[in-house]
C-alpha cells in the first residue's frame, strides 16, 4: 500500500523548563568558578580516593605553580 499517509503518530516533548534548569545550573557554577578563583585562599576539593578534582588559584601563588598541575593527582 503505496501512497498517502492515512495517519501521523508522534509524540512532542516540551524541553524549555529542562533547558532552562540545566542553563541556571550552567551560571551557577560559572558564578562559583568565579568566586573561588578570586579568592585569596587555597580552595581544594578531592575525591574520597585522594585525587585532587578542584584547585582554586590561590595555590599559584603559593607554589608558582598552576593550578590545574593538581588536578587529577593524588594528595
Amino acid at each position: 500500500a503505496h501512497g498517502n499517509p492515512t495517519r501521523w503518530v508522534g509524540t512532542h516533548l516540551d524541553v524549555t523548563e529542562r533547558r532552562a534548569a540545566q542553563e541556571e545550573e550552567r551560571r551557577r557554577a560559572r558564578e562559583l568558578r568565579a568566586i573561588l578563583d578570586h579568592s585569596p585562599d587555597v580552595i581544594a576539593r578531592y575525591a574520597p580516593g585522594g585525587m585532587c578534582l578542584f584547585m582554586s588559584r590561590a595555590i599559584e601563588t603559593v607554589t608558582d605553580r598552576p593550578a590545574s598541575s593538581f588536578v587529577g593527582r593524588r594528595a
